[in-house]
């Protein structure tokens, strides 16, 4: 069984809430995330209802735990590891903070904590033994979901 959050880009309405609340669990400095919400303007054609041509999109930029994650074979002293419900887990005692893993990853969804010096990613919460993360928990579009597939 593999668990991780989907993120529906229709569903968002961008207001960021999935990151104060991760933010705030994990108690994550300034300008590192485990998630963030990006927003892309782009051009559509004219209605009677948006003038401009204008929409406003937006993106999640999180781990999808990877089936072959690339992070955890650029890590040379093996911080990364495959966990409970085929979740990519961060060992931070093994960290070093080079940051291989961060240039490996395909989502640029992971970061380096300044203040530790480790690796930060998405770990869907599965080792707090949340059933809901609080980032799923507090979006406010429904968005994000905890999905389980086989």
């Amino acid at each position: 069984m593999k668990r991780f959050i989907s993120f529906d880009p229709n569903a968002c309405v961008g207001c960021h809430s999935c990151e104060v609340a991760c933010k705030q669990f994990h108690k994550l400095p300034v300008g590192v995330f485990r998630i963030k919400i990006e927003k892309k303007i782009e051009k559509t054609a004219l209605t009677a209802f948006d003038k401009r041509g204008l929409a406003m999109k937006f993106r999640a930029r999180l781990c999808t735990q990877c089936d072959d994650a690339p992070c955890i074979s650029a890590c040379s002293v093996g911080a990364l590891v495959r966990g409970v419900f085929g979740v990519v887990v961060l060992v931070k005692e093994k960290c070093n903070g080079c940051g291989a893993c961060i240039d490996a990853c395909p989502l640029q969804a992971m970061w380096l904590n300044p203040k530790t010096n480790i690796a930060e990613k998405c770990n869907t919460c599965v080792d707090e033994h949340f059933k809901i993360p609080p980032c799923v928990k507090h979006c406010m579009g429904g968005a994000l979901k905890l999905e389980l597939t086989t």
